[in-house]
């Protein structure tokens, strides 16, 4: 009778912890989808002087043209080099 007893003590403590568990993450996804929401950008208003809005996009100025960086251009030739270096360095190291 006592092992009963105490496997549903068991039992019981464990339908706790699971249930606080799964209170806990819906709580947290509550939360996120809260904060989530409160991140869209505000609509546009029309402008209160009646006119057409100022374009948009200025004209194409070469200070602004947007210039790749130098690691794109050899992502996957550093990215090899990289991997190379990672496991051959175990067969760098010297012993004392």
């Amino acid at each position: 009778m006592h092992k009963l007893q105490t496997k549903k003590r068991r039992q019981s403590a464990l339908l706790k912890a699971a249930r606080a568990m799964f209170l806990s993450c819906l709580a947290l996804a509550a939360g996120l989808t809260i904060n989530a929401g409160a991140q869209q950008p505000l609509p546009q208003a029309p402008s209160p002087q009646g006119g057409n809005p100022a374009p948009t996009n200025p004209a194409s100025d070469p200070f602004y043209a947007p210039t790749p960086h130098p690691n794109e251009t050899k992502f996957l030739q550093h990215l090899a080099d990289d991997q190379k270096d990672i496991f051959t360095s175990p067969f760098h190291i010297k012993p004392r």
